[in-house]
């Protein structure tokens, strides 16, 4: 995978970087309305071309906080990157009840 679209309010999986130096592409316009964890970095706004670097081995996730699609394109394919965390893993599960008083007897 060479790209994606992010709708609005969401974000990509949190990915570990292979052993290549990844360069995210995003126009310009787009890049003041993103978050942007890059390594342990964390941002929210300023975010200039040189933050889209990502450095073998490091962690990296878009957050589109615009209210239109963001396209962000991949110097190599992602596809193997390894995925921490998938923020919308169970966002459309059963959600369970819990009796809270239940809960605390146990």
């Amino acid at each position: 995978m060479r790209e994606e679209i992010i709708q609005p309010d969401r974000g990509t999986n949190l990915r570990k970087n292979g052993n290549e130096e990844l360069k995210l592409i995003i126009d310009s316009e787009s890049l003041k309305k993103i978050f942007l964890v890059n390594g342990t970095s964390f941002f929210t706004q300023h975010l200039k071309e040189a933050n889209l670097i990502v450095k073998p081995n490091n962690f990296y996730m878009v957050i589109n906080k615009w209210d239109k699609d963001v396209k962000v394109k991949y110097s190599t394919n992602i596809a193997n990157h390894k995925i921490i965390y998938q923020p919308y893993k169970y966002e459309f599960s059963k959600k369970e009840i819990i009796n809270p008083v239940g809960f605390s007897r146990r």
